[in-house]
């Protein structure tokens, strides 16, 4: 496992099995994940890939833009995860967020955390390739001619 906060796995899962708005963020991605599990008659459950927000407060602000239908939660569930995207299935994070959303009864939502997941898996596997090219840095000199 390379999330050096393991040690919080169990604290992120109990969160996950208990929140309605479950605010994942990826510090290294400067991403969150979002499952908003509230639903009514006419408003599904959803699930959000969004840019990760300064606090609390702009998150209520990103939720009020995501899911103007619905009043703002009552509560929020914020969890950083210091790792690698692609160790959340090992760590027991990716089956609890796919439980979670399992026991909305909409399968759609279900579909949407796994695409959610694969893309932030993506993306990291992404910058770590423009990295390692030095896609993302510069140099603090320049070789002269």
């Amino acid at each position: 496992m390379d999330n050096s906060f393991d040690i919080f796995d169990d604290r992120i899962i109990a969160a996950i099995r208990t929140g309605d708005v479950i605010c994942l963020f990826f510090p290294r991605l400067g991403k969150t994940l979002i499952l908003d599990l509230r639903q009514t008659l006419t408003v599904s459950p959803a699930v959000f890939v969004d840019n990760m927000a300064s606090g609390p407060e702009e998150r209520l602000r990103s939720l009020e833009r995501l899911r103007p239908e619905l009043p703002l939660p009552q509560e929020l569930r914020l969890a950083p995860w210091f790792g690698f995207a692609r160790s959340l299935p090992e760590s027991g994070v990716y089956d609890a967020l796919i439980d979670r959303c399992r026991a909305t009864g909409d399968q759609r939502v279900v579909e949407h955390c796994r695409e959610a997941i694969d893309g932030l898996i993506d993306l990291e596997r992404r910058y770590i390739r423009a990295i390692v090219k030095g896609e993302m840095s510069k140099t603090l000199w320049q070789r002269v001619s």
